[in-house]
């Protein structure tokens, strides 16, 4: 199944305390994102993502199926959110072309140390036409090994010293003290390639799609269509009168 030729890589990280809305943000990217698997750790996006996984095995067999398909998506929330995140690592990197959205990525880092397999994904990513997309509450909790990999950040209100002077060297000392004063659900957007405040673009991971956003597929849905379009072709059988391959449909489905 051939895909638009990847035009660029980003890696963005939205941070702010609880209920500032930086999940709310990245929710508002996602339709725009044709590919896309989401490392739901927080459950924030249980409701409008469609294929809720959680056992590796379960993302291997969605991710070969997807080889197939132009847009997909789906959620991932397994048990152990350190050992099984890392596991799908060498998958996600084998289907390429894609945006990786990790919420809460501190959940998925053993104690601050950064997972080998997915610190590869962050400093490596690129070169599989992978973006990246994290959220996290609080910027002094989030790995260096992740913070200095991202080139855009959507800064919400920081108040710890910690988090405000993480800010500073990351961005600049005027960005970091207007990250104090935000309100709920204001932010500022930072551009570290360009050293500077940029406009938020809601299709930052898709521009060809700025127009329009892409419909997902909803693998449930489509093994319901091609049940039905069976049924159906089984009945044009029935009307023929070829007996003969519905029974060994029947013998092929009882083995």
């Amino acid at each position: 199944m051939s895909e638009p030729k990847k035009q660029h890589s980003l890696i963005v990280g939205c941070v702010g305390v609880k209920g500032q809305g930086k999940s709310h943000k990245l929710r508002e990217m996602i339709p725009y994102a044709p590919r896309i698997v989401i490392v739901d750790t927080a459950l924030e996006h249980s409701d409008h993502v469609p294929n809720q996984l959680s056992e590796p095995e379960q993302i291997f067999e969605f991710l070969e199926w997807s080889k197939q398909q132009k847009s997909f998506a789906c959620s991932y929330c397994p048990e152990d959110l350190t050992e099984d995140v890392a596991e799908i690592v060498p998958a996600l990197l084998d289907r390429k072309n894609m945006v990786v959205g990790i919420e809460e990525v501190p959940e998925v880092c053993d104690g601050g140390k950064v997972p080998k397999r997915l610190r590869y994904l962050i400093r490596v990513g690129r070169h599989y036409g992978i973006d990246i997309a994290y959220t996290g509450q609080r910027f002094s909790e989030i790995a260096r090994t992740i913070t200095s990999q991202t080139d855009i950040f959507i800064l919400f209100r920081q108040s710890e010293p910690l988090d405000v002077d993480g800010v500073a060297k990351r961005t600049s000392r005027d960005i970091a003290e207007r990250v104090k004063a935000l309100d709920p659900g204001e932010f500022i957007v930072y551009d570290v390639r360009q050293q500077k405040e940029v406009p938020f673009l809601v299709s930052m991971f898709s521009p060809e799609s700025s127009v329009r956003a892409i419909a997902h597929i909803d693998r449930k849905d489509e093994e319901e269509s091609r049940e039905i379009d069976d049924g159906e072709a089984e009945e044009d059988d029935t009307k023929n009168g070829s007996e003969e391959v519905l029974a060994e449909r029947a013998k092929g489905m009882s083995d």
